[in-house]
């Protein structure tokens, strides 16, 4: 019943844009979050933060939907649904430089909070680089990894489980105050560029976690980051998946913020991914990969990335998002599942936290 009731009712009761553009936000912030918001307005009138075009990854341009005109927190950025290959983008985006300065000055702010909270968001990240770890050993290929390099580590959460079971981490990150706390604990984070401190073919894994959705161009960096890895050694990427907004932040509305670049689903990764010559062991919508380098494998520019596999794909993508936009409103008991996810969740944070403190 539910189901005939989406069908019939999803398209005329959600439309898009989802939201134009507006004075309030999508989400709670506090006294710290709206400063930083103030700030990145400024910069964006006077120009201080420069916006470029972003064109899509397939190659192809107009006939997209725009499926809202404004981010979570109300900056008016467009996010475009490509009716060829089913890839979400954000248009206009800051160019490279701007993007620099916005994750070294704004970014943590704007997103977390009170920087004194580093603490939470540190454990938050645990129960993730503990879900890893259950990855490679389900896929048998754990003992096979000796060092961990982590691109875009933040605190180094991810990374701390993989130090607690004795394999060699070490990441890169922008954000010192992030770093040093993961120092503190005896971790090597570093500030700045991984690429010119890291030895080719030198890398057992290398994790990308909600960094790809951050990259204007992400088939150079992702070429960049495998010149590092292993041959037969091992790529994880996670990005979050914009076919799982029901299990993350539930209201898509929420879900789509300035600096993710592109926003990914599983199926668009399964040929990105192939087509930059990698061997898929693990996918999933949330979306997480484990990929393989295979021997002899060679950097790869590719101009555009697309498939006919992936024909008409944005239909799957609108409807979801239409779907979602339906039950938040009419079946709303739907997210009592999440909350019990979430207090599971904050067992195993409570768990780390014990353990850290001994």
């Amino acid at each position: 019943m539910i189901n005939y009731i989406e069908k019939y009712f999803c398209g005329s009761q959600f439309s898009f844009p989802l939201q134009e553009a507006c004075s309030k936000a999508n989400i709670s912030l506090d006294a710290h979050q709206l400063k930083a918001l103030k700030r990145i307005r400024e910069k964006i009138t006077n120009k201080t933060y420069k916006m470029v075009p972003n064109f899509c990854l397939c190659g192809h341009k107009g006939n997209e939907i725009i499926i809202t005109e404004k981010d979570r927190f109300n900056l008016s950025f467009d996010f475009k649904l490509c009716k060829k290959c089913s890839l979400i983008r954000t248009d206009p985006v800051f160019d490279h430089r701007s993007l620099l300065d916005f994750y070294r000055d704004d970014f943590s702010l704007l997103h977390r909070g009170k920087v004194d909270a580093i603490d939470k968001h540190f454990l938050k990240m645990l129960p993730r680089g503990e879900s890893f770890i259950c990855l490679l050993k389900e896929l048998s290929i754990i003992d096979n990894i000796e060092n961990v390099l982590e691109v875009g580590c933040s605190a180094g959460g991810n990374l701390y489980p993989f130090s607690e079971i004795g394999k060699k981490v070490e990441g890169y990150d922008y954000d010192l105050y992030y770093l040093q706390y993961g120092r503190s604990l005896g971790m090597n984070l570093n500030e700045g560029d991984f690429y010119e401190n890291i030895k080719l073919e030198s890398q057992d894994l290398v994790i990308l976690s909600h960094v790809l959705e951050h990259f204007i161009d992400p088939v150079k960096e992702v070429n960049k980051i495998l010149e590092k890895v292993k041959e037969h050694g091992y790529f994880l990427v996670e990005v979050p998946g914009v076919l799982d907004i029901h299990r993350s932040v539930i209201y898509p509305e929420q879900y789509f913020q300035n600096d993710h670049i592109y926003s990914f689903n599983e199926e668009y990764l399964k040929v990105f991914f192939a087509r930059l010559g990698l061997k898929i062991l693990y996918s999933d919508e949330v979306c997480r990969f484990i990929l393989e380098k295979p021997r002899g494998w060679k950097s790869v520019q590719i101009k555009n990335i697309y498939s006919d596999s992936l024909f008409k794909k944005y239909e799957v993508v609108e409807q979801y998002i239409k779907k979602t936009c339906f039950l938040n409103k009419y079946f709303p008991i739907k997210n009592i599942k999440r909350k019990i996810g979430s207090f599971l969740r904050r067992k195993g944070v409570l768990k780390w936290k014990i353990k850290i403190k001994k």
